[in-house]
């Protein structure tokens, strides 16, 4: 199964896409076929490498809330991403997208959706960002972690998930971090 990976290039979106990466991988074995879409940034490159996941790059436009000079060139950006996009997708062509948002994710989803390639998005949370609320128009099936966060989809293609985490997020030890940071 071709699976594409996508989302922003910060911790709260590639972490995630990790954990989902390694249960596919549990699940499906050598059928899971990965590829991550994102924009390219040091995290994203560094993170991948270490999941062994390959990892395509596109242009992506921010939305910022502030002033900035690039506001005026990353909508720009967008149309030449699903161009990449259309055709990273037409040489892989998926089975579907998991996308985790983040304004990397939206030329991919876009590109997918131009192919009826299936979308699901996931949601971290309680209020969903800009990207997931416009993606969520295109996507089948959305993935919310909390109660909250589903009156902002259509009920019928909302499930509650909750986080994907890593499983070794939860092999630490309370004590020996107490230990170790001198905490009571």
């Amino acid at each position: 199964m071709r699976i594409v990976l996508t989302g922003g290039s910060s911790g709260g979106h590639l972490f995630p896409l990790v954990a989902v990466a390694k249960e596919l991988r549990r699940i499906l074995g050598a059928q899971a076929e990965l590829v991550y879409i994102g924009t390219g940034g040091p995290l994203e490159k560094r993170t991948m490498e270490k999941e062994s996941i390959p990892a395509k790059h596109v242009l992506s436009g921010k939305r910022r809330r502030y002033f900035s000079w690039q506001n005026f060139i990353d909508p720009f950006k967008v149309p030449i991403g699903i161009i990449q996009s259309l055709w990273m997708l037409l040489w892989y062509m998926p089975d579907v997208i998991f996308a985790k948002g983040s304004y990397a994710s939206v030329p991919v989803c876009i590109a997918g959706w131009i192919y009826r390639i299936p979308i699901l998005i996931h949601e971290s949370d309680a209020r969903p960002g800009t990207a997931n609320e416009l993606i969520a128009k295109i996507a089948r099936r959305v993935a919310a972690s909390y109660p909250s966060a589903e009156k902002y989809f259509p009920a019928h293609e909302v499930a509650l998930t909750g986080n994907p985490i890593r499983p070794e997020i939860n092999q630490g030890s309370a004590q020996v971090l107490r230990e170790k940071f001198e905490l009571t």
